[in-house]
């Protein structure tokens, strides 16, 4: 193994290892979610797509994403309403899965419940389906939070699990996502990029 290979075959391992997710501030992304569009009040069964059709979304164990106005706590006697128009999606287990239908370096949205959570999580994977990483979440009772996340690596879909249990209930609305650049895309911001070099000299 040559010199410039070596190098730049322990580049790529030091790439990887510095590889993970870290937090964010709400920001617009390439595709926004509301769940205004996902179908009438009630249940919508199998894998719903979201994000102008760039990825689906259901509940892992139930199988179906809810299209509700509110959600009611029998537990708490606690309510909470859509963060944004007449609607969000409700996971009946608390855990949901996003498949993405190509790479995303961010995604983040607002999250709720009407009961109280303990011990949830979110892990994010890449296109062969290895973890990326796995970070704690902390979903307060009736009170819409923020969550966003950046991945240094493409990821291809996002877990999340409420609470330690699939027992109880979360909402999610104004979802947003951040997708990696098609290579054409790349390609023509470079030549832009020499161009306006180019004009500057």
């Amino acid at each position: 193994m040559n010199k410039l290979i070596a190098t730049a075959f322990i580049a790529g391992l030091a790439s990887h290892a510095a590889a993970g997710i870290t937090t964010i501030d709400p920001f617009f992304g390439d595709a926004f979610e509301t769940f205004e569009l996902i179908g009438p009040p009630g249940s919508v069964f199998g894998d719903v797509p979201i994000f102008n059709g760039n990825a689906t979304i259901t509940d892992e164990l139930a199988n179906q994403v809810i299209a509700a106005a509110n959600l009611t706590s029998f537990l708490t006697d606690e309510t909470i309403f859509a963060y944004n128009g007449n609607f969000m999606g409700g996971f009946p287990t608390g855990w949901a899965v996003i498949n993405f239908n190509q790479g995303a370096t961010d995604f983040g949205g607002y999250f709720g419940t009407a009961d109280i959570l303990s011990g949830g999580n979110i892990s994010f994977f890449d296109e062969n389906n290895q973890l990326i990483e796995t970070l704690s979440l902390d979903i307060p009772l009736n009170e819409w939070t923020w969550y966003g996340y950046s991945s240094d690596e493409a990821f291809h879909s996002v877990v999340i699990h409420g609470g330690s249990n699939p027992s109880s209930p979360i909402v999610l609305d104004d979802l947003q996502v951040n997708f990696v650049p098609a290579p054409g895309a790349l390609a023509l911001l470079g030549i832009a990029g020499i161009t306006s070099t180019r004009r500057r000299r």
